[in-house]
């Protein structure tokens, strides 16, 4: 499992603004706690890994470190980094235990497994395509691309010969899009 979301106790005593768990500040005091358990350090921007694998910006700039998202929101979110090991759902012990053994107990649990590539088992398709849902695999793609530029260069071929930066591209309406160094 790679991310859970835990949607902690709800606190019920409002009366004089202050939240049975001691922690109320008066009007606007927290009546609800989230824990955010995710194996990642950052959250990927992914609608932008594109700028990234063709060098328009940092890679920097699609990773947002979740401690820098959590640090300034009021003190009812939590968040854990960690994986997951397993979901005790037994009612009146309901928990997330974490690989390190960390227990996070819950009301309500949502769960959004985050995305993975699936290739459809398609034969070859995992060895000879380059997934874009991270900055490393952004930065992975630039310096592929780049690479196949550089070994190209001193290469005079005559037409008939395929070019190393040839690529065919499925999709759209091209379907050989020569690139040339």
């Amino acid at each position: 499992m790679r991310t859970a979301l835990e949607l902690g106790r709800r606190l019920t005593s409002w009366g004089d603004g202050q939240a049975e768990d001691g922690q109320g500040d008066g009007p606007g005091a927290p009546c609800f706690r989230v824990t955010l358990i995710d194996q990642n350090a950052s959250h990927q921007q992914i609608t932008l890994l594109h700028l990234p694998a063709a060098a328009a910006i940092q890679d920097e700039e699609v990773t947002v470190p979740l401690d820098r998202v959590f640090q300034h929101r009021h003190r009812a979110v939590r968040w854990l980094q960690g994986c997951v090991a397993r979901i005790d759902p037994t009612p009146g012990q309901q928990q997330v235990i974490l690989e390190d053994g960390t227990l996070v107990s819950y009301d309500r649990l949502v769960i959004a497994l985050g995305a993975s590539t699936d290739y459809f088992r398609v034969p070859g398709a995992a060895e000879h395509t380059l997934p874009l849902h991270r900055a490393v695999e952004a930065t992975r793609l630039r310096e592929h691309i780049a690479g196949r530029f550089r070994e190209a260069a001193p290469h005079h071929r005559p037409r008939r010969t395929p070019h190393p930066c040839d690529h065919r591209y499925r999709g759209g309406r091209a379907d050989r899009l020569p690139a040339r160094g």
